[in-house]
């Protein structure tokens, strides 16, 4: 009897029974071990978009595998990145060599044929794949003072609209049947020095709600730039700290609290778009006893690394109505 598993990736359809197998497009390569003994029968279904004209001939090293497997371009190019509205970024990429056909670094960079750019945020997690164009050119007509240049450029379009301050661009570049690949680590360039000394959020504390015997403290955070540079690195995402009248803490909220130990991004993740916190306080000190009546300043911080957002709510308590 043969038992047949059917696999599905992405728009690719496949029936194997028994066999380990590959399948290859340009920018990724899928491996697959099925333990049934049988024979393995492809489905055409998607594999067409497998054989593009631009895909790596003959003994080209497939573009798209971890980028450790691919050898480093031998000519270190420049690249250049600029933030536009709405997180958009353009690209530019250049790399350059002097004329010498006796040069290994000048042959690689002549003969290079093909390109495209993943980028990348710090966390080196893929958030696009672009296709660029190479274009060729010389500085100089006299042999001697020839300097050989390749260039792209291209346009991120980040529809999620996040505004990253840094990000990578991981540069592939085919030549002589063979991908290279160079890691840049870019600092955005931003609209204005007035944007670039821009705190990551604003926070705008306040009383959101009050009762004779609690009172909730909320704090809005709006996102202006440094999405998934700051996170939480644990659950605890605000805390209150209320402070007498001579700057005493006399109540915080992590006091005898555990949390877990979690990496989450900080929200709002878009540019503009605003985040509630809340957290509510029972009229008490740390050990749970009542406080006297009096002027009170609550410190709200949301706790991000790898700096907290802190802000202040001054406000008069006038004490639990069942403990009078």
């Amino acid at each position: 009897m043969i038992s047949i598993s059917p696999i599905f990736v992405g728009s690719h359809y496949f029936v194997a029974t028994g066999v380990e197998f590959l399948m290859t497009s340009k920018h990724s390569v899928y491996k697959y071990t099925v333990l049934h003994v049988g024979i393995c029968v492809v489905v055409l279904s998607g594999i067409l978009s497998c054989s593009s004209a631009k895909a790596p001939k003959n003994d080209a090293v497939i573009p798209g595998m971890h980028t450790q497997t691919e050898p480093v371009f031998p000519v270190a190019g420049e690249l250049i990145a600029k933030r536009l509205g709405g997180g958009i970024v353009n690209f530019d990429y250049e790399a350059k060599v002097k004329r010498d056909t006796n040069s290994t670094r000048f042959q690689i960079l002549f003969h290079a044929t093909d390109c495209y750019v993943v980028v990348r945020d710090m966390a080196f997690q893929s958030l696009d794949t672009i296709d660029a164009h190479i274009a060729t050119g010389s500085s100089s007509e006299r042999y001697e003072d020839d300097t050989v240049s390749i260039s792209t450029k291209g346009q991120w379009l980040n529809y999620n609209a996040i505004e990253f301050d840094s990000l990578i661009f991981d540069v592939h570049l085919l030549s002589q049947k063979t991908w290279y690949h160079e890691l840049h680590t870019v600092e955005l360039i931003a609209k204005s020095d007035r944007e670039k000394a821009a705190p990551m959020m604003n926070t705008f504390p306040d009383i959101d709600a009050r009762t004779d015997s609690s009172i909730v403290f909320g704090v809005a955070a709006q996102r202006v730039r440094g999405a998934l540079v700051d996170y939480f690195p644990s659950s605890e995402h605000i805390r209150l700290e209320v402070l007498d009248e001579a700057g005493r803490v006399v109540y915080n909220s992590s006091d005898g609290a555990q949390f877990l130990q979690q990496v989450t991004p900080v929200e709002p993740i878009k540019k503009g778009i605003v985040q509630r916190y809340t957290i509510t306080w029972l009229g008490t000190n740390s050990k749970g006893e009542a406080v006297p009546d009096g002027k009170y300043v609550a410190k709200l911080s949301i706790m991000a690394k790898p700096m907290a957002y802190t802000s202040t709510v001054p406000f008069e308590w006038k004490g639990r109505a069942h403990d009078k």
